[in-house]
């Protein structure tokens, strides 16, 4: 049973990681400290900016849960 459908990973997310990646390639010390100071504007601005600006989310987050005990019709009894 689906609980919730969200989304992750917005603009700013994407850019810092774009940034982490290009930096690391010189030196991955220096990439994340590049990016460490600005690890707290995904939280606070990603859904904002990603909404305003019309970007694209990255991934897709699914919340589900199996019933504990199955309905009738997922156990195979008939109604008849």
């Amino acid at each position: 049973m689906v609980e919730e459908i969200s989304y992750c990973s917005g603009s700013v997310s994407q850019k810092l990681t774009w940034l982490l990646r290009v930096l690391a390639k010189v030196h991955y010390l220096l990439g994340w400290s590049a990016i460490l100071p600005f690890r707290i504007l995904p939280p606070l601005f990603d859904r904002l900016l990603t909404n305003v600006i019309g970007w694209q989310y990255y991934s897709i987050g699914l919340e589900a849960y199996k019933p504990r005990f199955g309905t009738s019709a997922s156990i195979g009894i008939s109604k008849a």
